[in-house]
C-alpha cells in the first residue's frame, strides 16, 4: 500500500506545473480534528519566499501531496531569507511589500545551514543524510515516515475561539506510546493562515494575486516551543495549555492551529496534529 501511495503522489508532483491550486473555500469541518488517535500526521514545513522564482513549483507539489495524504500530511509555508523573502515595496500598495517572514522562520532558515530555496524538512527527518529535501524527495520521504511505528500521540483540545476579543485558548495533550530514543522532546505551536493573495515571483514574471497557501503566521509558544518530556520513557503522559490573540489584519476563518513534539536535539518530529481555529 506505501508504495501504490508513493506511486500516485510522485505522479501528482510530476504535473503539479499543470495544476490549477484551489483557494480556501471556508472551514467546513472536515480538517485537522485536533488529532486521531494511534493515525500517524507527518509536517512538511516548506521553506519559501515570494521573491523565489522557483518556489510556485515546490508550492504546487507540496499542494498535491496534501491531496494525496489527506489528513495524514499538514504542510506550512516557511517565509525566510533575505533574498528571496525581504519585502521591497515602500509603500502598502507597491508589489512586494507584504512582510510574511516571521522570528521562528528566520530562525529555522538558519539553523538548517540557509539553504537554497525551494527546500523542505519532512518531520524535520534525515533524507539521504540532510533534513533540508528537494522537493522531488517529498512524497517518497512521507510515505516513508507514514509506514513507520507511531511512537507518540498528540491531540488539539478544548480549542475555544472568541470572535469578539480574537482570543484562542487550547490545551495540547501528549502522550508517549512506544519507547523513544533518550533525551528531551519539545512540542511547539505554530499559527498558520491558509489562502492569501500576494505578489509572487514565478519563473521570473511577477503575479499579483497568486496564491499563497498555510502561511506560517506566528509561533505561539516561541521558535523552539516548551519542554514536553524530560525523557522518551514509555507511558508518559503531559498537557501544555496556551491563550493567544490573533492579529486582526489575519482572516480569522482561514487561520489553522498546527502543533508537533520533536526530539530537542535532533530536531526531528515524532507526532504533529492540527485543527482549524473557528471550529463549526
Amino acid at each position: 500500500m506505501k508504495h501504490i501511495v508513493c506511486i500516485a503522489a510522485l505522479a501528482l508532483a510530476a504535473f503539479a506545473c499543470d495544476k490549477v491550486e484551489d483557494p480556501f473555500t471556508g472551514n467546513d469541518g472536515s480538517g485537522g480534528g485536533g488529532g486521531e488517535s494511534g493515525v500517524r500526521v507527518v509536517l512538511l514545513e516548506k521553506l519559501t519566499g515570494f521573491r523565489c522564482t522557483n518556489c510556485p513549483q515546490a508550492n504546487s507539489v507540496a499542494n498535491n501531496l496534501k491531496n494525496v495524504f489527506g489528513e495524514q500530511l499538514v504542510v506550512v509555508g516557511v517565509h525566510a531569507s533575505l533574498q528571496f523573502a525581504f519585502p521591497t515595496g515602500a509603500t502598502p500598495n507597491d508589489p512586494y511589500y507584504t512582510d510574511f517572514r516571521t522570528v521562528a522562520g528566520e530562525a529555522y532558515y538558519n539553523f538548517w545551514g540557509q539553504p537554497s530555496l525551494p527546500v523542505g524538512l519532512v518531520s524535520r527527518s534525515f533524507f539521504d543524510g540532510q533534513q533540508t529535501i528537494p522537493s522531488e524527495a517529498w512524497a517518497e520521504q512521507i510515505s516513508n515516515l507514514l509506514a513507520a511505528p507511531l511512537k507518540a500521540d498528540v491531540f488539539i483540545e478544548n480549542l475555544n475561539y472568541d470572535q469578539g476579543s480574537r482570543s484562542l485558548s487550547f490545551d495540547v495533550s501528549m502522550n508517549v506510546i512506544e519507547e523513544m530514543e533518550a533525551g528531551e522532546y519539545f512540542m511547539t505551536a505554530y499559527l498558520v493562515e491558509d489562502s492569501i493573495y500576494d505578489w509572487q515571483t514565478n519563473n521570473n514574471v511577477n503575479v499579483e494575486n497568486y496564491l499563497h497557501r498555510n502561511v506560517l503566521r506566528d509561533n505561539i509558544n516561541g521558535t523552539w516551543g516548551a519542554l514536553a518530556f524530560s525523557s522518551g520513557n514509555t507511558g508518559q503522559q503531559n498537557t501544555l495549555s496556551y491563550q493567544y490573540t490573533l492579529d486582526p489584519a489575519w482572516k480569522e476563518q482561514h487561520c489553522e492551529l498546527v502543533v508537533y513534539l520533536y526530539h530537542a536535539e535532533t530536531r526531528e518530529i515524532i507526532q504533529a496534529a492540527h485543527s482549524w481555529v473557528m471550529n463549526p
